[in-house]
């Protein structure tokens, strides 16, 4: 289907603009430092992450990088998945610094990232999140797939 006129020119300007100039992520496009209010303090139940669809992940505190996830808690914890993750710019960020911001709705809460090697806690967690992102039966989880603990922490200076 062919654009008319400069509508294609609004399209690309609405894409690109945020990446360019320090807005979060668009759809599956990378951004840079996210905005919102900032929650100070230790956050000890993370279920209200159910009540939104994506969150916003910024890792890199020097060079802010941020991404849209998909996010979940069980119980009380956060938890962020990650498809084909060896590679991918965040996860190379958050293996030399777990410590990220986390948007939800409005709010960034600091968090420190743990990857999990526990394949029973790993099967919990994807449970959890098929219930919020599946549809249809559970799917078994994909190769390269990658899971990350989000605690409520504030990186030490």
């Amino acid at each position: 289907m062919k654009m008319k006129g400069f509508k294609w020119l609004r399209t690309i300007t609405v894409l690109v603009i945020p990446v360019l100039f320090g807005f979060g992520p668009c759809g599956p496009i990378a951004g840079t430092q996210v905005s919102g209010h900032l929650v100070e303090g230790r956050i000890t139940d993370f279920q209200f992450v159910n009540q939104v669809d994506h969150c916003t992940l910024e890792v890199n505190a020097v060079k802010p990088h941020s991404v849209t996830v998909n996010c979940w808690s069980v119980g009380n914890q956060l938890f962020v998945g990650c498809k084909d993750c060896d590679g991918k710019t965040w996860s190379k960020y958050i293996s030399s610094d777990p410590f990220a911001r986390i948007k939800i709705g409005e709010n960034l809460y600091p968090v420190k990232l743990t990857k999990m090697s526990d394949n029973i806690a790993i099967e919990r967690a994807w449970k959890f999140s098929w219930e919020k992102y599946g549809d249809g039966e559970i799917d078994p989880i994909p190769d390269g797939y990658w899971l990350y603990h989000l605690g409520s922490h504030s990186k030490p200076s």
